[in-house]
């Protein structure tokens, strides 16, 4: 059903590569194409990934303000936000039209809540919000039909204000985990309000990466000391995890090995030149 996140005929549509041979091609997106963010894919956009699914299909959407083609009476929307305050960001932002079938369901109640099925489930710019990655898989399995596909666009820390940030590994996954982590926790709201920089994907590109705020202005580290005092036990709305295509891959191929998820991995599709995104299709 979704193409291949990596195409010989597309790739070797690039004017410098067209009198490649297949071990030519192969050899150089490894060395230079990957880095370089070229295209390889029919995929190349939210847009082209997400017009694949059959639209009378059921979805659920996480986070539904980013990917305004997904609406219709079979579409259902979970985010943080009470049903009230996300109506009227619906409403403020004009991001979508049918607005009803949003339910009284929030990130910090899980996805347990939800009885029906899904074909499928789209998540954009969330799941480095999750406070358990393995958690919010295994939940997220548990309400796709048979046979159906988790969609995630993810956002890339190389390109993004994480650029500074270590990308998460295995042993910050499993520890959320087991220790059944249940807010942010101070070193998550340290690194997002003191350690990250611009979010200008182009600029980052061309080797441009900013400044951390914490150089821009030393006293960054009060005020989030101040409101974590304020604010540890309720939910902080900040980056738990950072990605990258291929460390969400090694992640992935663990907690497969370990058997803590049960998704198999359809395709990654990796960043392009100029974005900041990966998209990720998982299948039940």
């Amino acid at each position: 059903m979704f193409p291949p996140s990596f195409d010989l005929e597309i790739y070797k549509l690039h004017e410098d590569l067209k009198d490649f041979s297949i071990g030519q091609l192969l050899e150089h997106y490894e060395n230079f194409g990957k880095t370089e963010g070229r295209k390889t894919s029919l995929i190349d956009s939210r847009k082209s990934l997400l017009n694949i699914l059959k639209q009378d299909s059921n979805i659920l959407e996480i986070g539904p303000f980013d990917c305004p083609q997904i609406k219709g009476d079979n579409v259902k929307y979970l985010d943080v936000l009470t049903k009230k305050e996300l109506v009227k960001r619906c409403k403020d932002i004009g991001r979508i039209d049918n607005i009803d079938n949003i339910p009284e369901i929030h990130y910090t109640d899980g996805l347990t809540n939800i009885q029906e099925k899904f074909k499928y489930v789209i998540s954009c710019h969330s799941i480095e919000h999750q406070l358990s990655f393995v958690d919010h898989m295994n939940e997220v399995y548990s309400i796709l039909e048979n046979g159906g596909y988790y969609i995630l666009i993810v956002p890339d820390k190389r390109y993004s204000f994480d650029h500074f940030i270590k990308e998460t590994d295995i042993s910050e996954i499993l520890s959320d985990y087991y220790t059944k982590k249940k807010n942010h926790s101070i070193k998550s709201l340290i690194e997002h309000r003191c350690y990250t920089t611009h979010n200008d994907c182009i600029r980052h590109w061309n080797g441009d990466h900013g400044t951390q705020t914490i150089k821009l202005n030393k006293y960054s580290l009060n005020y989030t000391l101040e409101e974590y005092k304020k604010k540890c036990s309720s939910y902080i709305d900040v980056h738990n995890y950072k990605f990258t295509p291929d460390s969400f891959k090694e992640i992935l191929d663990k907690l497969v090995f370990l058997g803590l998820t049960r998704f198999s991995i359809e395709e990654i599709y990796p960043t392009l030149r100029d974005t900041n995104e990966f998209f990720v299709v998982l299948k039940k």
